[in-house]
């Protein structure tokens, strides 16, 4: 953050009296007994003092509510497999003009902003902030179905959702991988979508189809569409040109597209062992100019193998 706070992502257990009390349905209570509920923690790491709190618990919906009038609001049942890992956030971000947080939930297939404005107190309810809804969710999108909207699932077990950065093409809108899910829809994209807030932070409701826009302002598609499909992990960057690198994570292949869906520049990570040395969470460009690479010697050496340490596991990762 611009002041130098981390914010990170972070479980809370919960117990299955707790997960009951809130509404979730006793047949989606994993055998562990267990939910781990998702919360952010911002950081300041000159003290390592926690100086605020966002929880998804104190914004779930009440048992009886109806979803669709409440889209401020999380289902506790929403995706609800009998697992403990619940939400799956897996992606973070903070936009320091609006003040306001992106979440990226996978295992609910979309992603939620939220007011950073609010204290710690107004974050755990419903009223304060700049939005004036406390630390309700001002924003969600990429599955309708679970605020009891009738639009289609637009995105699939997503990761990297954030906001483009200043001075970029698309800026200010919101990028993120689209993994796609094998039984619904078996390939990946990467989908930049136009959320623009009103002067007081809040965002565009149609009652009938829900957050706008009902579609994305951009999407990469690969052709065909089967060719990329990263079930886990992965990114998409918007660069300067306007092109956008995207990472195949379980692949550990690297793409620049521009706008129209042309390949212009690809990578492959090498992984001399034949393991998971080549799965690649994200993948980030830096330009030349990067304080982070002044004074060091920018020259190519050849391929980059990755070699597993000795007695590292082979075996496929968790979903992640």
């Amino acid at each position: 953050m611009p002041n130098g706070h981390v914010l990170m992502i972070a479980w809370e257990k919960r117990t299955a009296a707790e997960a009951l009390a809130a509404g979730r349905s006793e047949s989606t209570i994993p055998s562990s007994g267990e939910i781990w509920a998702d919360h952010i923690i911002e950081v300041d790491p000159a003290t390592n003092a926690i100086v605020w709190v966002w929880r998804i618990w104190d914004h779930l919906l009440a048992p009886g509510d109806d979803p669709a009038a409440h889209p401020e609001l999380i289902d506790p049942n929403a995706g609800a497999l009998p697992q403990s890992d619940w939400t799956h956030s897996n992606a973070i971000d903070y936009n320091p003009d609006l003040d306001q947080i992106i979440l990226s939930s996978r295992n609910l297939s979309e992603f939620f902003v939220i007011d950073h404005s609010t204290t710690a107190l107004e974050a755990q309810g419903h009223t304060g902030g700049r939005s004036g809804h406390g630390g309700d969710l001002l924003y969600r999108w990429g599955n309708p179905a679970n605020y009891g909207m009738p639009g289609p699932e637009q995105i699939f077990a997503q990761h990297n959702a954030h906001w483009i950065e200043a001075g970029l093409p698309g800026a200010g809108q919101l990028l993120i991988f689209d993994n796609g899910a094998a039984a619904l829809r078996p390939y990946s994209t990467a989908v930049q979508v136009a959320a623009a807030p009103g002067p007081d932070g809040n965002y565009s409701f149609d009652p009938d189809v829900g957050f706008l826009p009902a579609e994305p302002a951009w999407r990469y598609l690969a052709n065909p569409p089967e060719s990329l499909f990263a079930r886990i992990v992965s990114s998409a960057q918007r660069l300067p040109s306007g092109d956008t690198l995207l990472c195949d994570g379980p692949a550990g292949h690297f793409m620049q597209v521009t706008s129209a869906g042309e390949t212009v520049w690809s990578y492959v990570v090498t992984d001399t062992k034949g393991g998971t040395g080549i799965l690649t969470f994200r993948a980030t460009r830096y330009e030349a100019g990067f304080i982070g690479l002044a004074g060091r010697t920018l020259t190519p050496q050849g391929p980059v193998r990755v070699e597993l340490p000795a007695g590292a596991s082979s075996k496929s990762q968790p979903a992640t």
